[in-house]
């Protein structure tokens, strides 16, 4: 039976994978903080000696709470990241989760494209990907590295901007937003986590791959408030555009050139706002909540 390791479990993407592994009949396993010490070496090794996964995919990131904690946790986070890549099996696939925030300015990205971060969490991003590649060479393993983009979808954090924008309209109440002129890749969180496994059990052409996880294409974000306004049959006159000041790292164009992944997997995920059953579904999940 195939085994997975996911570490980061609890987040938005986290239980989305445990739920997939499920459906696809696989045994998952989670590497808890809280229970294995991944700044430890000998007991990262204990824990990944007795599943012996076929892979294992690391989610998690969570930003340092302030400046002065920072330099602690990037570097208990690298040697979490290094503790697992030495200790997995050598048939085992490491997938990391990298971030459409490495890249730090507008554009259409491909995997190459130039990083420079503007925001902590783009910098632990690159900063750990560097590490993740430099890891997996002196080891001689196989890994992933997927880049995400806009994910969105059920168990995502209220203040994000699909869940309060629905939650805001469900209530009557207005919408204070930005210009909303910015393009972004959005991605639904259930094609990313059948990306994220496909990638982790596929043989491997070669010893590092790099991938970008996205559509292929942007929306700009006035006009996805507006037809969830519409697929909710509430009035656009609650979409308070230009009332928020953009954000210092809120790029104009944020889209993943995804030609690698279609080649890599002969799929890839597809843009879903343009299905009008698809958006009520949505509504419907996030109301439920």
């Amino acid at each position: 039976m195939t085994k997975i390791v996911v570490i980061g479990h609890s987040g938005f993407i986290g239980q989305n994978m445990l739920n997939c592994c499920s459906d696809r009949g696989y045994t998952c396993h989670v590497l808890d903080r809280s229970k294995t010490c991944l700044t430890s070496r000998s007991d990262t090794a204990a824990a990944l000696y007795n599943v012996a996964p076929d892979a294992v995919i690391f989610l998690g990131c969570p930003s340092p709470i302030n400046v002065a904690m920072e330099k602690r946790f990037l570097s208990e986070y690298l040697i979490s990241i290094e503790n697992v890549i030495y200790a997995m099996p050598s048939t085992c696939k490491f997938v990391y989760a990298g971030s459409m925030a490495e890249f730090g300015r507008s554009g259409i990205h491909k995997e190459d494209s130039i990083r420079s971060p503007n925001s902590t969490y783009g910098f632990l991003k690159m900063i750990a990907v560097d590490r993740v590649i430099a890891a997996l060479q002196m080891c001689n393993k196989t890994g992933v590295i997927a880049r995400l983009f806009g994910v969105y979808g059920p168990g995502e954090a209220q203040t994000r901007l699909i869940p309060s924008l629905i939650s805001s309209l469900h209530g009557n109440q207005e919408v204070l937003l930005s210009d909303g002129l910015q393009q972004r890749d959005f991605v639904y969180v259930a094609d990313v986590v059948n990306v994220l496994l496909d990638l982790a059990l596929q043989t491997a052409e070669n010893n590092i791959e790099m991938c970008n996880v996205g559509t292929g294409t942007g929306i700009i974000v006035r006009e996805l408030c507006i037809r969830l306004a519409e697929a909710m049959d509430k009035p656009k006159s609650l979409l308070k555009f230009g009332t928020k000041p953009r954000l210092p790292y809120d790029e104009e164009v944020l889209i993943a050139d995804t030609s690698h992944l279609k080649k890599i997997l002969k799929w890839s995920p597809t843009n879903r706002f343009s299905d009008e059953s698809f958006l009520q579904n949505l509504v419907d999940v996030y109301n439920l909540r």
